[in-house]
């Protein structure tokens, strides 16, 4: 996964993924972070810290290519990282 700014300038390189994406979500954190969620073919979703480049959580397990169905903060949570993911397959 390549991520681009609004001028179209490379922001990371995300890999990890062993088939192609097929979804993806972005989140701003309250914290400042910025997280994306992808999907692959590869049966998993991956959690990724876009600014560190990083994978922070895989979810296996799926039994097809997964869907990225929602990713947002948890505005009940008292940490600043906490998030709801759904994904389906």
């Amino acid at each position: 996964v390549r991520a681009f700014d609004f001028s179209h300038r490379l922001q990371a390189t995300l890999k990890g993924h062993e088939k192609p994406v097929t979804s993806l979500a972005f989140c701003h954190g309250s914290n400042g972070t910025r997280y994306l969620v992808t999907g692959s073919w590869d049966g998993t979703a991956k959690v990724w810290d876009i600014q560190r480049q990083a994978v922070l959580a895989t979810l296996p397990d799926h039994e097809n290519s997964v869907c990225v169905a929602a990713l947002a903060p948890d505005p009940q949570s008292t940490s600043p990282t906490l998030l709801k993911i759904a994904t389906g397959s």
